[in-house]
């Protein structure tokens, strides 16, 4: 049984793809998002396993999924039909499917909660893990898009959905509540832009609308990744 309250947030940051604007390189933006997702999670005395740039490899991430045993699994990075990829586009986890995965380590992910921001996995990694006693598998299918312009309303806007999906899990709420708290964000953005006359906005909403219509839940939509127990002790700290 995975320990409740613990999660294992794997974070990948290396120079991919450059984009120069708010920062230099793609994996920026989600090691921007995540270090806001980490930063809440010890906020809500949530224990936190971070491995992050180097530290974010294979190896590393099977040893803490096997020692902390987390309900949790946070990952943001790329993404392909069967894996997730870690520092430098390096396999993290995979199934057999499209692309190679000479060693499958998929199973590592049963008994867990998974979100994470990357393309395509929802595709065939998503039902595995399902398959081999995942909890619930958050993702999505095919891609996963964000703007690189800078501003609130622009990158912004997508920082505010994702890192959102993942507080909202942290906050004690169930994977199905997530999700659909995901999906109004999505539609908050995409009234916003359809209401907003700029030149951005064409753009934006095919992005937004993209990426809500590719996200995906597997698994249970009941489970949480709290305790009630430290759910209620956070709420009496906070009052």
């Amino acid at each position: 049984m995975s320990r409740l309250d613990v999660g294992v947030f794997a974070r990948p940051d290396w120079p991919d793809h450059r984009v120069g604007n708010r920062f230099s390189y793609l994996m920026d933006y989600l090691f921007w998002i995540g270090n806001e997702v980490v930063s809440y999670a010890r906020m809500k005395n949530f224990n936190v396993h971070e491995l992050k740039k180097d530290d974010a490899i294979r190896p590393k991430v099977e040893d803490e999924l096997e020692g902390a045993d987390p309900v949790f699994f946070f990952h943001a990075s790329h993404g392909g039909d069967n894996v997730l990829t870690g520092q430098g586009m390096s396999d993290m986890i995979c199934c057999p499917g499209t692309f190679s995965c000479p060693k499958p380590n998929h199973e590592m992910l049963s008994d867990r909660v998974i979100y994470t921001l990357s393309c395509s996995s929802a595709k065939e990694l998503g039902p595995a893990v399902i398959g081999a006693n995942g909890i619930s598998y958050i993702g999505y299918l095919p891609y996963l898009y964000i703007s690189v312009d800078e501003g609130e309303d622009l990158d912004g806007a997508f920082k505010d959905i994702w890192e959102g999906g993942a507080k909202a899990l942290i906050d004690g709420k169930t994977t199905g509540e997530a999700y659909n708290w995901l999906r109004r964000r999505y539609e908050y953005w995409i009234s916003y832009w359809e209401n907003n006359p700029g030149w951005e906005a064409p753009g934006m909403l095919w992005l937004l609308k993209e990426d809500y219509n590719n996200l995906k839940i597997f698994g249970k939509r009941d489970a949480k990744i709290r305790s009630r127990k430290t759910i209620i002790e956070q709420e009496i700290s906070e009052t």
